[in-house]
């Protein structure tokens, strides 16, 4: 059966291009205090972030950005009470990223996409990142086979990796290897489980026809506004700064 990989489109982690010599040498010539850094980055990043441009063209193409977010994308796997069997599409991640968990007051929380540590105003402040991890996979429901993007967490995602390296389990692609996706609730937050199941194993209504898998490698999620949310750089700062100006993290 044919197999594809994606191919990286970025340089950098994140969801930024790197700046070339010529911004870095600029950058390093600036004042390099962290409050002005903030600003210099926040300030570039609204000049090229902030207008999607005039007319309704325009006006529709931002909103089919916003529907897209990973937010509340419909494509993305949705792990909840009942376990979910699902199959992997490719033998890794098409993606891996920083991502920051900010509480901001009671019961506000905000996430920002990471852009890497040297360009990042909440890492210049110390503050924790965790590490996603995306994956191409097809959610199992009977004879409904859906192609999703599964987001990872480090619990979820470091068994996935311990089943890509083994022996036994590897590639974790095989094409008569399924994973039974089990989430329980822990004392902070949700432990994943995931059971490796052989396609002997499954209901014939549950079986992944060679032809399927061909046609969903066709139409592989990337990185993109679709399953990474964009890096705010302007935002970024301005968290920062309001964690600075209140005097905490």
């Amino acid at each position: 059966m044919a197999r594809a990989m994606v191919t990286r489109r970025r340089a950098s982690q994140g969801d930024v291009d790197v700046p070339d010599t010529q911004a870095q040498e600029e950058l390093a010539a600036e004042d390099t205090t962290p409050s002005s850094k903030r600003e210099s980055r926040s300030s570039r990043a609204a000049k090229a972030q902030a207008g999607q441009g005039a007319g309704w063209g325009a006006y529709s193409k931002a909103k089919e950005t916003a529907k897209k977010s990973s937010f509340n994308s419909e494509d993305q796997l949705k792990v909840e009470d009942d376990p979910i069997l699902i199959k992997f599409v490719e033998d890794g991640p098409f993606e891996s990223y920083y991502q920051h968990w900010v509480q901001r007051g009671k019961g506000k929380k905000r996430s920002w996409t990471c852009p890497g540590e040297d360009n990042c105003p909440l890492c210049d402040l110390g503050h924790a990142v965790r590490c996603l991890t995306l994956f191409n996979v097809i959610e199992i429901d009977g004879e409904t086979h859906t192609p999703k993007f599964w987001v990872c967490g480090k619990n979820a995602g470091d068994q996935v990796e311990e089943m890509a390296l083994s022996k036994r389990h590897s590639p974790i692609n095989d094409e008569t290897l399924y994973f039974e996706v089990i989430r329980k609730e822990a004392e902070f937050g949700f432990k994943y489980t995931l059971n490796p199941l052989r396609e002997s194993e499954l209901e014939e209504a549950e079986v992944v026809s060679d032809e399927e898998i061909d046609s969903f490698l066709k139409d592989l999620f990337t990185s993109g506004p679709a399953t990474v949310d964009p890096v705010d750089q302007a935002g970024l700062g301005e968290c920062a700064d309001e964690i600075v100006k209140k005097g905490d993290k």
